[in-house]
């Protein structure tokens, strides 16, 4: 038995559908509410300094066109810094330095870079930094760079 307004052929809801829809929309509003709020609370950002190591062997003087190997690590006290990260192998010349080579960082931060100069170079790595923002979250690493390694050919 459906009951009609006067004059009108639209039902008399009543205060029991639409107390269902206000309650409907207070848990959605409440649920949209709390994981956008709450996730902004839990996101976070950090800055971290790295820094980088660089060794050559063998030392002293190579012959012409012998493997060097120039290797290092990159150090970060969060370990996101460290692995799977790109460093170069710079060379110094007059003007801007030119890049030798990239390699790309183990979990421990070890890189390695095998060369066959021919001539004395002065090289150095660098790492350029990286920021990261997987879901709402930055993760900065600073970039640094090693000390100069000279490569003696004799």
């Amino acid at each position: 038995m459906a009951l009609y307004r006067e004059k009108s052929t639209e039902p008399v809801w009543g205060w029991g559908i639409k107390m269902k829809r206000v309650a409907a929309s207070f848990v959605v509003g409440a649920f949209l509410l709390t994981t956008v709020v709450v996730g902004a609370a839990v996101a976070h950002t950090f800055v971290a300094e790295t820094s980088l190591s660089i060794s050559k062997a063998p030392t002293g003087a190579t012959a012409p066109g012998a493997k060097v190997y120039v290797f290092g690590r990159l150090k970060s006290p969060r370990p996101g810094c460290r692995s799977n990260k790109w460093v170069k192998l710079m060379r110094i010349r007059p003007g801007r330095d030119l890049v030798l080579a990239s390699d790309l960082t183990d979990g421990d931060g070890n890189y390695r870079f095998v060369r066959n100069p021919r001539r004395d170079q002065t090289v150095y790595a660098r790492f350029s930094g990286t920021l990261d923002s997987p879901s709402g979250h930055f993760h900065r690493c600073l970039s640094s760079r090693s000390r100069i390694r000279f490569i003696n050919i004799a």
